[in-house]
């Protein structure tokens, strides 16, 4: 359990800590100091992470969410599941950092915003270049030549962006 990347808790029935691995400590900036035989309260400030073991003691079940550790800047998976220990009840908790792949789940989301919105304005203007032509505009002498133009202008454009994508 020392050696996981993930952090490694266990806590009897009244919160006192029984087990850090270092994983933990890291996660929940305990440093070196000794933390076993302390409340949870005690070390750790995280008030959804008190509450998601307390209902988990509550409701003798396995629970889990994700918590900001906005001290460390951190995104945390957290996992709660009640331990049958001499003589009381205990507590496991699994803190699994997931703050990259949330930040990297951020930046795809930006992207496929930004991509979509830069691809939506050529195609609304060739669209829009292609209606006019349809609807009458084919017979207009002095502008169909320009409508045809910017189509192709803005067919190149999206040429473009989609190379640039792809590379």
């Amino acid at each position: 359990l020392g050696t996981m990347i993930d952090g490694v808790v266990v806590a009897n029935s009244s919160l006192t800590l029984l087990y850090v691995n270092r994983a933990a400590r890291r996660l929940l900036d305990l440093g070196d100091r000794p933390v076993n035989g302390r409340l949870l309260s005690e070390v750790s400030r995280s008030a959804p992470l008190q509450e998601l073991i307390q209902s988990a003691f509550r409701k003798n079940s396995h629970q889990q969410t994700e918590l900001q550790l906005t001290r460390q800047k951190l995104t945390l998976a957290v996992s709660a599941a009640p331990l049958d220990l001499e003589p009381a009840r205990g507590m496991l908790i699994v803190l699994h950092d997931v703050t990259e792949l949330r930040r990297l789940e951020r930046m795809r989301r930006e992207f496929v915003s930004n991509v979509s919105h830069e691809l939506k304005t050529p195609l609304t203007s060739i669209q829009a270049y292609a209606d006019t032509l349809l609807s009458g505009g084919l017979e207009d002498e002095s502008h169909r030549q320009g409508f045809v133009e910017r189509i192709q202008e803005q067919a190149e454009r999206l040429q473009t962006l989609i190379l640039d994508l792809l590379r």
